[in-house]
């Protein structure tokens, strides 16, 4: 079985639902599956989200100090774990 990566998804739109302003975090097996999680979770009445970066196997450090960093989920599960929507 391939080993879980963490993904972190730059999007782009006019209408951004709340929480992904930022970005979204996701840890999946594969590029392919992290878009697949992403669309699970993205509001139906806004259509597909505008991907404009992907950025695989993220660092951490990299992300927003004050923002996303202190409200991430958990990333060591497959799933979306910023924005934290459970």
């Amino acid at each position: 079985m391939a080993a879980l990566r963490r993904f972190w998804i730059r999007l782009a739109g006019d209408e951004m639902p709340v929480g992904f302003q930022m970005g979204c975090g996701v840890t999946a097996y594969t590029r392919d599956d992290a878009f697949a999680l992403l669309l699970k979770v993205w509001p139906a009445k806004r259509g597909g989200p505008v991907i404009i970066d992907v950025s695989e196997d993220v660092d951490l450090t990299t992300l927003d100090q004050r923002h996303v960093l202190p409200n991430i989920g958990d990333m060591t599960r497959r799933g979306v774990w910023f924005p934290n929507l459970g």
